[in-house]
């Protein structure tokens, strides 16, 4: 193969790899589960008006449960996995929210 070739394919692939958002960090607070699904969830995590996430997308460590879980209106931390099919909870923030 040309070097010129295998430079190009190299460039391409960098570019693909600096574009992209493996992972994303985002923001929320704990709501209730507004969904008429049944049995409800626990609780969701609105992170803007238009994204709410279900309970089953949370990936929620053990010390946060250990620690008393997730009560409605704790502000979260939220890091999102590529292709936003999954959430990891980071961390409950200091701050409560009142809505």
């Amino acid at each position: 193969m040309s070097t010129g070739l295998v430079k190009a394919i190299k460039s391409i692939a960098l570019d693909a790899v600096n574009n992209s958002t493996p992972m994303d960090l985002k923001f929320g607070i704990v709501v209730e589960d507004d969904s008429k699904e049944e049995p409800k969830d626990p609780f969701q995590i609105k992170v803007s008006h238009v994204l709410t996430l279900p309970y089953k997308v949370l990936i929620i460590p053990r010390r946060i449960t250990e620690d008393g879980g997730l009560q409605l209106n704790d502000k979260v931390a939220l890091l999102r996995q590529e292709g936003g099919n999954s959430y990891y909870v980071l961390d409950r923030l200091n701050e409560r929210s009142d809505e």
